[in-house]
């Protein structure tokens, strides 16, 4: 492996400025690295044959490595033949498969081959939804993966198939808020994040629907089978009811968990502000806006550089949920 790569390592030796010289000497270290687990993959076998369990962590490393190399063909043989020998060892449903999955899900996204991811995900959905082994968060987690990397194949497949991924995402932030309630993990910092990721999938449906075209027409189906679609405004309306009521529930837990501060609620009643601002609610907008200011009073920032958080793209994201008037990369002060 390492000598079929080796003269495009020389070629970019020879060719490369300063600044990409770093980049080919960390390219050369990573093929040392996939030369390292090939040969303690080659030792095991040698040892203990090509079945043996031991070979599963080196597979996996050796996959990642060559999945980092854009070796993508190397990297799926390597981590399928780590996924056999896994469920050979420990049987079909074994949770030690879940890391290897991602990764083979991740070459196809690499790949951009979204039947392939599609494909991959209705299994590995399938084995957290039906065949889990192991504890309540750890499950949850590979919901909120699994939802995320929806969410990823939602932007980058055809604008005809993007609906049901999206759909999809907004079943599995639903379906993972509803365990969550049922494990009684109401006061767990990871419900909150939870209620959030759901209240942005409402959001990006009504901008889906907003924007028309073939998505927006089977996010408004009513009945599946059946072509009665729903009017566009009733059907933004009601995203934009079910994503408030999730964002009012997160800010009544933060306003009485002793975990959270002043800023925290600030921030909460931020997000309700953006929220209808998106919907255009203004009126609700204002109020929002108005109980954030009173929150105010135990803070050392004035009035001007905690609404600009509302405009600034960096400022409150809808990617993660953000509960510090402080935000990396956005000076409050200066608002920039």
């Amino acid at each position: 492996m390492f000598t079929k790569i080796f003269p495009l390592i020389c070629v970019i030796a020879a060719t490369a400025s300063l600044s990409s010289q770093g980049v080919a000497k960390d390219f050369v270290s990573l093929l040392q690295d996939i030369n390292r687990f090939s040969e303690t993959v080659e030792g095991i076998e040698l040892a203990a044959g090509r079945h043996d369990f031991a070979l599963v962590e080196p597979l996996h490393m050796l996959g990642k490595n060559q999945f980092k190399a854009n070796l993508f063909s190397d990297a799926e043989a390597s981590v399928d033949r780590a996924i056999q020998i896994a469920r050979f060892s420990d049987g079909l449903y074994t949770p030690i498969q879940y890391p290897l999955l991602q990764v083979a899900i991740e070459i196809e996204l690499a790949r951009e081959n979204w039947s392939k991811v599609d494909e991959k995900l209705e299994h590995f959905t399938w084995l957290v939804s039906q065949q889990y082994q192991g504890k309540v968060k750890p499950r949850i987690e590979q919901a909120q993966w699994i939802a995320n990397v929806r969410l990823k194949v939602f932007y980058g497949d055809d604008a005809e198939m993007r609906a049901p991924h999206l759909i999809n995402v907004t079943y599995l932030r639903e379906t993972t808020v509803q365990y969550a309630q049922a494990m009684r993990l109401t006061d767990d910092p990871l419900y909150h994040e939870l209620l959030f990721e759901l209240a942005n999938a409402y959001r990006l449906e009504a901008e889906a629907i907003r924007a028309g075209g073939s998505t927006s027409y089977q996010l408004r189906r009513l009945f599946p089978g059946l072509d009665i679609i729903e009017e566009k405004r009733l059907a933004v309306d009601k995203r934009y009811r079910i994503g408030l009521e999730k964002l009012q529930m997160l800010q009544r837990l933060i306003e009485v968990d002793a975990a959270y501060d002043y800023e925290a609620s600030v921030m909460m009643h931020l997000y309700i502000a953006k929220w209808h601002g998106f919907f255009n609610k203004h009126e609700q907008r204002g109020v929002a806006i108005a109980d954030a200011l009173t929150r105010l009073v135990q803070s050392e920032q004035d009035e001007a550089s905690v609404l600009a958080l509302l405009d600034h793209p960096t400022g409150l994201s809808w990617e993660r949920l953000q509960l510090e008037l402080e935000t990396p990369g956005f000076n409050l002060v200066s608002g920039d």
